[in-house]
This record gives structure tokens, C-alpha cells and sequence, in this order.
């Protein structure tokens, strides 16, 4: 009798650890869900967070691009200066600009001076 109760006790301690097994590995199923889950949704939020600042990086750049272009003027049809430094072709430009400007202000002097002319008669 002693024996068959012993044996039960024994048998009693082996279900009640392998339970503790299986309760320890189940719980470490659902720990490691829920960790899983948290770093997939740390991840997920990282991305935004790099795909917002991608965003403002860029429209950034845009902006400095658009400011550094805000006084710009375009003049069609003008050589371009062979020049190899940028300050020389500066004064290449303004030279360019300051002859073009020039031709045109004798133009128009002799345009209102044939006007003028033509309507004092």
C-alpha cells in the first residue's frame, strides 16, 4: 500500500511538473506573441517616422532650390560664357545683359525720336 502511494505521489509530482512545463512553455508562446507584436508595430512607426522625415527632406531641398532661384532671370537666345570660374562667368553675364539692355534703350531713344519726328510735321 505504502508503495501504490508513493507511486501515486510520484506520478502526482510528474503530472504537476510536466503541467508547469507546458503552462511555462505556453506562457512563453503568449509572451512572445505580444512581443512580437510590439516590434512589429515599433517597426511599422519607425517607418513612418523615416518616410515623413524622406518627405521633409525633400520638400526642404525643394524650397532652398526654389529660394537660391527666386531672383533668377531667364534670357533666351544668349550665348553661353566658355568661362571656367563662376565669378567670371558673372561678368560675362552681366556684360551680355548690360550690352542687350543697351542695344534696346538706343532703340527705343530712336523709335520715339522717329515717332516724333514723324507727328511734329
Amino acid at each position: 500500500m505504502q508503495e501504490e502511494l508513493e507511486g501515486s505521489v510520484r506520478k502526482c509530482v510528474q503530472d504537476i511538473e510536466h503541467s508547469k512545463t507546458l503552462e511555462d512553455s505556453e506562457w512563453n508562446e503568449v509572451v512572445k506573441k505580444h512581443i512580437d507584436n510590439k516590434l512589429f508595430t515599433v517597426q511599422e512607426q519607425m517607418n513612418k517616422v523615416q518616410n515623413t522625415l524622406l518627405e521633409t527632406r525633400e520638400m526642404t531641398a525643394e524650397q532652398r532650390d526654389k529660394e537660391s532661384r527666386r531672383n533668377n532671370i531667364v534670357l533666351y537666345k544668349v550665348p553661353e560664357s566658355d568661362a571656367g570660374r563662376a565669378e567670371d562667368r558673372n561678368k560675362d553675364d552681366i556684360s551680355v545683359v548690360y550690352s542687350r539692355l543697351t542695344m534696346a534703350y538706343m532703340l527705343a531713344l530712336r523709335m520715339l525720336t522717329l515717332f516724333m519726328f514723324m507727328y511734329s510735321i
